[in-house]
């Protein structure tokens, strides 16, 4: 089979969902990624997916390619990426797929595959691609069950557990962007006791009011101005699978990753006294 090699990158699989990403191809990946799995002795996997045109027909082809390995796959549905992440502990499982095209253009889907408690990389990701070339697929004597779950609640609950904020309430507005966080991000701030201004909230695969990646100012327009608008205390916008955001501070002022970076360390050094960390 000629999966295109291109797509196998760094972190992830990528690529155009109807030309590269085809439902023989996903099988193929899905099957060899599953044969993978049963040879390490894993025996069940969480599967989720983003809001994306192609997704659900993803969803399916990969369910039938790691299934006919043997692996059983609990399906936690339209999910943000760092929720699947969250699932290979709630569910005690040993791997995970995330179907996602993260910040791309809604033409494009790709795939985050996970062994153990993390996503497999480099090497491993081309490996993969290897043993589709090598026709190396194991095609168990029983097929792998399907099981769907609703992770949202535990999930949440989780977070807010985490959280306590100061006395005084906080404005927030956020731009979800029509993607995979708006039916989350806002429930879950209110919950903390934030007054939250909810911009494109509503799940949109054409993402029509602009594209989601705010790591670009000009994805941040939208957000800057309801911070001003509102006097809020600070903007957050997320990208297509809500595991890289944008900030905006309080007089409008996007606040870049370098900064939140000095930020977050603020909060965690202290924790690890004599740690190295890498920027």
């Amino acid at each position: 089979m000629n999966v295109p090699a291109h797509i196998f990158r760094e972190y992830d699989i990528r690529g155009n969902a109807e030309e590269e990403l085809t439902s023989g191809n996903v099988r193929a990946i899905a099957h060899a990624y599953g044969t993978f799995l049963a040879r390490k002795g894993v025996e069940k996997i969480t599967l989720g997916g983003d809001i994306r045109p192609s997704t659900a027909r993803i969803r399916e082809d990969v369910k039938g390619g790691v299934t006919a390995a043997g692996i059983d796959v609990i399906d936690i549905g339209t999910v943000t990426t760092p929720m699947l992440y969250w699932s290979f502990f709630h569910f005690d499982v040993s791997g995970g797929v995330m179907i996602t095209g993260s910040h791309n253009p809604p033409e494009f889907n790709g795939l985050k595959l996970a062994f153990g408690k993390t996503t497999l990389y480099g090497d491993q990701i081309k490996n993969i691609h290897r043993m589709i070339e090598a026709g190396d697929f194991y095609k168990s004597p029983e097929k792998g069950s399907v099981l769907h779950e609703d992770i949202s609640g535990p999930y949440l609950d989780m977070l807010v557990s985490k959280i306590k904020l100061g006395d005084r309430k906080l404005k927030v507005v956020t731009d979800s962007g029509n993607a995979t966080a708006g039916p989350f991000i806002n429930d879950f701030l209110k919950r903390i006791g934030c007054d939250v201004v909810a911009l494109f909230a509503e799940p949109d695969n054409r993402f029509p009011n602009h594209h989601p990646d705010p790591t670009k100012r000009e994805n941040l327009k939208d957000l800057i101005e309801s911070v001003r608008r509102e006097k809020a205390d600070v903007g957050l916008g997320f990208d297509g699978d809500a595991d890289r955001i944008g900030v905006v501070d309080d007089k409008g002022n996007v606040v870049w990753g370098d900064i939140l970076m000095a930020l977050y360390w603020r909060e965690i050094l202290p924790k690890h006294p004599g740690s190295t960390f890498f920027g």
